[in-house]
């Protein structure tokens, strides 16, 4: 709760904040970002904001934040790989040895896939 991240870019330095679970289609709450900014002006002499108006990116989630990682349950062979949020491109590899160890039917997995079974929201 009121934390900030200042990633450095070409342009400047980027200002992105927390998440924010709504439906996709809901209007932008710039609270969140404003206070964010708000903050990090106190502490670092900032320029102009060089985006206008601001902008939110979209994500994919799940309610439990978790990804789903498996086989559909009922369709054999329709494997899955989705929800990994923001972190998606940090996750892939693992998600990729996990998956490709439950495809090849590996009975030394990387990790225990039980906590990202599509079957939890079934």
């Amino acid at each position: 709760a009121g934390g900030y991240v200042l990633s450095p870019m070409e342009q400047g330095l980027r200002l992105s904040t927390g998440v924010e679970l709504n439906h996709c289609d809901a209007p932008m709450k710039p609270q969140q970002l404003e206070a964010a900014e708000a903050a990090a002006r106190q502490a670092l002499p900032l320029g102009q904001r060089l985006e206008q108006p601001l902008w939110m990116g979209r994500r994919p989630t799940l309610p439990d934040s978790r990804p789903v990682i498996g086989e559909m349950p009922g369709r054999p062979g329709l494997w899955l790989a989705f929800g990994h949020q923001h972190i998606g491109f940090s996750t892939g590899p693992g998600t990729a040895a996990l998956l490709a160890a439950l495809m090849l039917g590996d009975p030394q997995l990387p990790l225990d896939p039980r906590p990202f079974r599509a079957s939890r929201f079934l």
